[in-house]
């Protein structure tokens, strides 16, 4: 099976414009976690989940945020797709290597789902987001 291609662009403004007052709010209504990504959180040393929403807008505030665009990943909810975009954060430990955060924006309603929060295992996005900055700066 070939290498699947890391397509990197900057994260449509539409898409923060949504997910970052999400994060901001914090609303337990508007914002779901998959299982696997509540464990992800406690392994990479956050105890809360404010503390990885605070991460989050660190990042997605910040000017031309880059990041990878997820197509088909469904609200476990409702069997929806979501528009879903992975990016790169600081490790709150320190440790050299980033954190991929994979976040969906429901179709729905208003209100987003964390898929992911785990070290960059492969480094695919990390090398892709790398490649991408050298080739456009």
């Amino acid at each position: 099976m070939p290498k699947k291609r890391v397509i990197v662009s900057l994260l449509p403004q539409y898409w923060l414009d949504s997910v970052i007052p999400l994060l901001e709010g914090g609303d337990p209504e508007r914002i779901s976690w998959t299982n696997r990504a509540l464990k992800e959180m406690n392994s990479v040393g956050l105890g809360f989940k404010h503390e990885a929403y605070d991460l989050c807008l660190q990042i997605l505030k910040s000017k031309a945020t880059l990041g990878e665009q997820i197509p088909d990943m469904i609200d476990e909810t409702d069997g929806t797709v979501c528009d879903t975009w992975a990016f790169l954060c600081p490790h709150p430990l320190g440790i050299p290597q980033p954190l991929y955060v994979k976040i969906g924006l429901l179709e729905n309603r208003v209100s987003m789902m964390f898929f992911s929060l785990h070290i960059d295992l492969k480094g695919s996005l990390e090398n892709a987001i790398r490649a991408y900055t050298e080739k456009n700066s």
